[in-house]
């Protein structure tokens, strides 16, 4: 691999199959929580597809790729999207966590080898989502939430889940 994330790829065999290379990337990167992470979430967004009709597999694999730039240290963010000729927008300047989501984006697609937009697109809008939002990328994004993770409680729990009874919208 060469790029901007060679360093990070350097020592890591990657086996092609996104269950598997995800956690183990966490875990070569010292992130044993994020990895329990995304496999909860890889499971909820499972179910989730199950219930809506929606590929599983396609969306198990959006839950266990949506937080691999926790690998990448957080005051490494801007540069890093600045080598990558991304914009940061001022928000995200001020809260450089949040572009978490579209780092692992990128890192889905140049180290996990992650072609397929919707995918590409489910992972970078699982925390904020976004107008017009695809339903694969709703339902990374209500995963990650059944699946928190943040010592925060989530106070928009039980709304999220009465509100999943009507509709994945």
């Amino acid at each position: 691999m060469h790029g901007p994330f060679a360093e990070l790829c350097a020592g890591f065999e990657f086996c092609g199959r996104a269950a598997d290379d995800a956690p183990a990337f966490l875990l070569h990167h010292g992130h044993p929580a994020t990895a329990r992470h995304v496999a909860d979430v890889a499971a909820a967004a499972r179910q989730l597809a199950l219930r809506f009709a929606i590929d599983p597999q396609q969306a198990e694999t959006g839950g266990w790729l949506h937080d691999i730039s926790a690998a990448i240290p957080v005051s490494r963010y801007i540069s890093l999207m600045q080598s990558l000729g991304l914009a940061v927008l001022p928000e995200e300047t001020l809260y450089p966590r949040i572009l978490h989501q579209r780092l692992s984006a990128e890192l889905a697609q140049a180290a996990f080898g992650v072609q397929d937009a919707d995918l590409l697109n489910a992972v970078r809008h699982h925390t904020t989502l976004r107008a017009g939002a695809s339903h694969l990328e709703m339902i990374v994004f209500v995963a990650d939430k059944l699946a928190w993770d943040q010592p925060e409680t989530q106070p928009f729990l039980a709304e999220l889940t009465a509100g999943l009874e009507i509709s994945l919208e």
